[in-house]
């Protein structure tokens, strides 16, 4: 792999040009410097698995399976009055005063040890904890405030893939 050497670089970077002055020359998209990073990209995915011309997520297969599912399942939402989520492979509910659960459509791990990052977006000082069900599908996320009195807060909640 190279950085681009074609015309109108600057420093082995692609530039836009400019007709005003400073006046600058659109770098050229050389096919050498394209076909290095296409070859590249395909090596990896080639190291996995056959290329498919139809398949866009071949490259993050073949990373996945190389490194780990490199992908996170995020969850956000819930405060005192609100009982919608935004949620990427999963739902995440308020079940009582600071008391969050997290549904996962999929188990992330038998023994339910994978670490979780939970944050609480306001501006009051809270203390989150979490627990995982038994089945590996599920989160209790208990909030408190600095009293040890169970409180409302927004909640996102962080699960990586793969661990």
């Amino acid at each position: 792999m190279h950085r681009t050497d074609a015309a109108g670089n600057v420093d082995g970077l692609h530039v836009p040009g400019s007709l005003t002055p400073p006046l600058q020359e659109a770098t050229v998209i050389g096919s050498d410097w394209l076909n290095a990073v296409q070859e590249e990209i395909c090596n990896v995915v080639e190291a996995h698995t056959p290329l498919v011309k139809a398949d866009n997520t071949q490259l993050l297969a073949a990373l996945n399976a190389m490194y780990g599912r490199l992908a996170a399942y995020v969850w956000g939402g819930h405060d005192a009055d609100a009982n919608g989520s935004q949620n990427y492979n999963g739902s995440i509910s308020r079940t009582g005063t600071g008391v969050y659960v997290v549904t996962l459509t999929e188990p992330v791990a038998a023994d339910n040890t994978v670490p979780v990052v939970v944050t609480v977006n306001d501006s009051a000082p809270r203390v989150p904890t979490y627990a995982w069900g038994v089945d590996g599908t599920s989160i209790t996320v208990r909030v408190f405030n600095l009293s040890g009195t169970p409180t409302d807060a927004f909640v996102s909640v962080v699960v990586p893939r793969g661990v």
